[in-house]
């Protein structure tokens, strides 16, 4: 066994057990392990994962990393709610002081919780799904739509110089990864 099959062998039985992966998913563990050797030995070894590894935080939370039993789970209130505060927590230590707004589908809004009904800013209010201090977008969908997978956090222009500098921020909640960048599969 190559020490690829072993790493993900270890990853998939930590998280998956006593679930049996199939050939296909097995065949993604090795490719994944090969793209994230270092993820994947901290996964494999249950070590403590760095702060800044909101990927492995989540695949250890959801059972997702390697797209084994726990990728088709149906989303839960814990599992949207772990993906906001990882992207929040993100954009707060990229950009100290900016201001954020969340934009999720309704279905997704729902499952997080609700700090307020009221946002306090400059004097007035703006009233809404607040979570941590941000407004809440809520997109209705009809059908399924790709942004049924996506978290994001978005600088509210204007409120300081850093949220001006400010990116946005994608969480994609089949996969748990957190990027400035659209995934793949929703770029135009």
């Amino acid at each position: 066994m190559t020490y690829e099959e072993e790493i993900a062998t270890a990853i998939l039985y930590r998280l998956h057990a006593p679930y049996k992966p199939t050939a296909e998913e097995f065949a993604a563990a090795v490719a994944q392990v090969r793209r994230d050797r270092e993820g994947s030995r901290i996964l494999a070894n249950d070590e403590k994962i760095p702060d800044d590894r909101f990927d492995l935080r989540w695949a250890r939370s959801r059972a997702t990393y390697l797209g084994g039993a726990g990728a088709d789970a149906p989303l839960t209130a814990t599992h949207v709610q772990q993906l906001v505060d990882a992207v929040l927590d993100r954009a707060a230590a990229e950009h100290p002081g900016a201001e954020f707004g969340i934009t999720l589908t309704l279905a997704n809004a729902l499952l997080l919780p609700k700090d307020s009904d009221t946002l306090w800013r400059n004097g007035g209010a703006y009233h809404g799904h607040v979570y941590r201090d941000c407004l809440v977008t809520e997109i209705p969908t009809e059908e399924p739509a790709p942004i049924d997978h996506l978290v994001v956090a978005s600088p509210v222009v204007g409120t300081s110089a850093e949220a001006d500098r400010a990116v946005s921020f994608y969480g994609d909640l089949r996969t748990g990864a957190v990027s400035t960048d659209l995934p793949e599969d929703m770029r135009p």
